[in-house]
């Protein structure tokens, strides 16, 4: 029977390494499958956060950029106002010496018609407006100060 416990006693030891030598292998293909997943799950997140920060990104680009366009919307739109009211300004001033001038033509006129031999007011038609204010009011002495006579 001492023949047979060493035999037995080899084959256990056989049996035993096997087991051993498998729970080994069966470790190390556990740990290489939860490296690859957790190196999975690494490049899965950071992928993912790359993607967030270029969200974000354009979000933020975005709407500066809008604002930057709305900027300049405003600084042409404000130009163009600018144009149109040195226009309206200058048409202001020719309407008000326009105007200004044909009271004056008007009054001076007035003043020589009413108190001339004309009575008719048939040179007129001939005479421009600057005559009329050269000749009519000079003559009647009125040279632009039509308060005074």
């Amino acid at each position: 029977m001492d023949g047979a416990k060493p035999a037995a006693a080899a084959g256990g030891k056989h049996g035993l390494d096997e087991a051993l030598l498998q729970i080994v292998h069966q470790h190390h293909h556990q740990a290489l499958r939860q490296r690859q997943q957790t190196e999975r799950a690494k490049k899965d997140a950071l992928r993912s956060a790359v993607r967030v920060a270029d969200l974000l990104v354009d979000t933020v680009d975005g709407g500066v950029q809008e604002l930057f366009v709305n900027e300049k919307r405003i600084e042409l739109e404000a130009r163009a106002l600018l144009g149109t009211i040195a226009r309206y300004r200058k048409q202001t001033d020719q309407w008000l010496a326009a105007t200004s001038a044909i009271n004056s033509v008007l009054k001076c006129g007035y003043l020589f018609l009413g108190t001339s031999s004309i009575s008719n007011g048939a040179l007129l038609p001939k005479i421009t407006s600057v005559e009329i204010s050269e000749e009519f009011c000079d003559v009647r002495g009125v040279g632009g100060n039509l308060g005074e006579e």
